[in-house]
């Protein structure tokens, strides 16, 4: 990984769905590093991911229906409200499969889970 510049590894990181971004955290110090100046500098990047991964009426409800659209939440607003989707996924009958086109394995590890706490979501 050593032989990769940063700004490779930050172009790869934001194509990344939220979950990979965080577990991609785990790689290396390199990886850690490039993903922190993502979250500091691209004030796009978790509603980004909001607005891939999340239906707009399950958004919606995690943002308590203020009935702000995607553009209108500050970034650390649509963290929270990304990490409150993501754990809520086992537990919720909101079905990934009847939203998303993800395959079986996407957010349903206990690892992925982890790295979500490593990574501080």
């Amino acid at each position: 990984m050593d032989l990769f510049p940063i700004e490779l590894i930050e172009r790869i990181a934001k194509e990344l769905d939220g979950n990979t971004f965080c577990r991609s955290s785990r790689v290396c110090k390199k990886w850690l590093n490039a993903n922190r100046n993502i979250e500091r500098t691209d004030n796009k990047f978790w509603r980004k991911c909001c607005q891939k991964e999340i239906k707009k009426s399950i958004f919606d409800e995690l943002n308590h229906n203020t009935n702000e659209h995607f553009v209108e939440v500050n970034e650390q607003k649509c963290k929270q409200i990304y990490v409150k989707w993501f754990r809520t996924q086992r537990i919720s009958n909101w079905s990934l499969k009847e939203y998303h086109d993800f395959d079986d394995n996407s957010f349903t590890d206990y690892e992925t889970v982890r790295a979500l706490e490593v990574t501080g979501l």
